[in-house]
């Protein structure tokens, strides 16, 4: 029996952060299903525990090369394990983006043994501008730019807002069967 890495790809403003904590408050359960949340303890700046999938952005090797390693000593040791894995960063969904970045992650899939999945939410475009401005507007750093603003700005013109062209991507690197995609609105939570 072989075993899966599962890539929770997010998107951002899909509860993300929540389901992080989630898995990162219930991994005892989760191990006694040979199931693992890794914590690593690694610090990239602002970034969170929690968000254990973030150390793949170093893949490249450019910069954090010690603490990547860190964490790759920490995940061949629990895929020895004959465990499940489930790593989790919305940053993944922003990195496809990136060709360089891209190829290299491919590189890596392919040289992990174990199937790989990707569970992604995806949320209403207008619906995600819109929250990702909200959050600008009331979070740690406050912006004072209108939504107009927001929209012309940097930060949206990156926005992956292109599902179609996105899911075809990461497709290719899992196989349809392998790609699991939520909505996430209000109406499809369980119960409503």
């Amino acid at each position: 029996m072989s075993n899966t890495v599962f890539f929770h790809f997010g998107t951002p403003k899909t509860g993300t952060s929540a389901l992080q904590d989630f898995l990162m408050d219930n991994n005892p359960v989760l191990e006694k299903y040979h199931v693992f949340y890794p914590l690593f303890d690694v610090n990239f700046l602002e970034i969170g525990a929690n968000r254990n999938g973030h150390f793949l952005y170093y893949i490249r090797g450019n910069e954090y090369q010690k603490e990547y390693e860190s964490c790759m000593e920490k995940l061949n040791a629990t895929l020895s394990d004959n465990s499940d894995i489930i790593l989790s960063d919305e940053g993944l969904w922003y990195w496809q983006n990136n060709n360089s970045w891209w190829n290299e992650f491919e590189k890596w899939c392919s040289g992990l043994d174990a199937d790989i999945k990707v569970i992604v939410y995806l949320r209403r475009q207008e619906d995600l501008v819109e929250s990702l401005w909200n959050q600008k507007i009331k979070g740690f750093k406050k912006s004072t730019d209108t939504f107009d603003e927001f929209l012309k700005s940097d930060y949206c013109e990156r926005l992956p807002l292109d599902y179609e062209s996105s899911l075809e991507r990461i497709e290719k690197l899992t196989g349809k069967e392998n790609l699991i995609v939520r909505p996430y609105d209000f109406n499809a939570f369980y119960n409503g």
